[in-house]
């Protein structure tokens, strides 16, 4: 299972050529269309909080392409652990992060980022794909 993060998912938005082939080919190895989290979608939609209601709506309709994984119980302990190990590292990530990250790694799901700093989490599998 592949899970998109919200820089993906924004520039997947914008039609983004290179990012669409490499999605494309990327679901075809994993056999199912991509996720995103609950997080991903409330920090999607945040980008359009000041946009027109068309676009705000546009915004809505686009999301609704993807499954929404959702916290759980697991996840919530995984935060916590994911949280204070980043902290004791000293390497502390935005905290939507984290919990996008504690989602993905309940779910033994993949992360296709632009974002290095998801790195940092042990455990967590991650693609960056190159600057596309």
């Amino acid at each position: 299972m592949i899970v998109l993060d919200t820089n993906i998912l924004i520039e997947f938005e914008a039609h983004n050529a290179e990012l669409i082939k490499f999605l494309q080919n990327l679901t075809k190895r994993f056999l199912s269309k991509p996720y995103i989290t609950s997080a991903n979608y409330s920090e999607f939609l945040y980008g359009f909080i000041k946009e027109s209601p068309k676009k705000q709506e546009k915004a809505i309709e686009f999301l609704e392409e993807y499954k929404l994984l959702n916290t759980s119980k697991n996840s919530s302990r995984l935060l916590a652990k994911i949280k204070y190990e980043l902290e004791k590292k000293g390497k502390m990530i935005p905290i939507f992060d984290v919990l996008i990250a504690s989602i993905v790694m309940d779910k033994k799901a993949m992360l296709i980022t632009f974002d290095e700093h998801f790195k940092n989490i042990e455990g967590l599998e991650v693609i960056i794909p190159s600057k596309l």
